[in-house]
Order: structure tokens, then C-alpha cells, then sequence
């Protein structure tokens, strides 16, 4: 196609999946595939329908290899609920 640009892939939501999560050493870690091109941000709540949900650590750029997201001291925060939300590449228009 004349004027097609490839600016990276495009995720659904099957790609999107936590490969497995895990306490260790009093902290919560998720693990998920991290496509390159996207970044990935752990968030908790208390509730599943929050105003707002809190970030947790900062967000990790995909790299082709899976990412371990973490919340340091995790199990202090008490009963809880966390999303990993992926961002678009940062070149999608």
C-alpha cells in the first residue's frame, strides 16, 4: 500500500495477560509479557470500581521479554486489587 508507515504493533486484549503473580519477601510481583514499542504501570486499589486507581512503582517499557512489576512491601498494604495498564506505542497517532 502506497503510504503505509508501520509505527509498531497494536495490542489486543488476548496479548494482554499476566503470566503470574507471586509474594515474595513481603512484596507482590506480577509478571507480564512486555511487548516493545508499550509501556506497562502496576496499579492497586481497595476497591474494583475506584475513583482512581494508584500507581505502584513506576511503568516499565516492553522490551520483548517479560517484566516483573512490583509492589515493594505489597502485603503491608493489606487486602487489595491490582490492573497492569498498558500505554499505545509512543508514536500512535
Amino acid at each position: 500500500m502506497p503510504g503505509f508507515v508501520n509505527n509498531g504493533v497494536l495490542l489486543d486484549r488476548s496479548a494482554i495477560k499476566i503470566e503470574s503473580c507471586a509474594v515474595e519477601g513481603g512484596e507482590f510481583n506480577v509478571t507480564i509479557m512486555g511487548y516493545a514499542g508499550h509501556s506497562y504501570q502496576l496499579q492497586r486499589s481497595n476497591d474494583l470500581r475506584p475513583a482512581a486507581w494508584a500507581n505502584v512503582g513506576t511503568a516499565q517499557a516492553g522490551n520483548g521479554a517479560p517484566l516483573v512489576l512490583t509492589h515493594a512491601n505489597g502485603v503491608a498494604a493489606g487486602q487489595g486489587f491490582y490492573r497492569v495498564v498498558v500505554d499505545p506505542p509512543s508514536d500512535f497517532n
